[in-house]
């Protein structure tokens, strides 16, 4: 099966199937990338990876950091609305882990990631 880069055709392969699909983010910040050769643009998703600020993003809906993140979760939705639209269930995880502070969304720790499903 060939599969678009970053989308959901390989874990829809067995939509006509029972189950239920198990989807987790790695969502790559949406800027604020720091890109040399020890920080890969696809290890975005690392918090030593970016300075994006979740929190700062949420906190001013004006900013282009918000826009970004809006346009991150649109493309995903319209992911989502595939396995939905098939009538298959999906156990949805974004932003998991996000205590650990691995990821940039968890960067803050608990408090911070959780106005946003962390």
């Amino acid at each position: 099966m060939e599969r678009e880069p970053g989308g959901a055709d390989g874990a829809g392969a067995g939509l006509g199937g029972p189950g239920i699909v198990t989807l987790c983010w790695h969502w790559n910040a949406p800027s604020h990338l720091k890109e040399d050769t020890e920080n890969e643009w696809w290890g975005g998703f690392y918090t030593q990876h970016t300075t994006f600020d979740v929190a700062a993003a949420l906190a001013d809906p004006t900013s282009e950091e918000y826009r970004l993140l809006l346009r991150d979760i649109d493309v995903i939705a319209a992911e989502l609305k595939k396995f939905s639209d098939a009538g298959k269930p999906v156990l949805w995880r974004p932003l998991h882990e996000a205590a650990g502070g691995w990821f940039w969304w968890g960067r803050r720790g608990r408090r911070r990631s959780s106005s946003c499903g962390g």
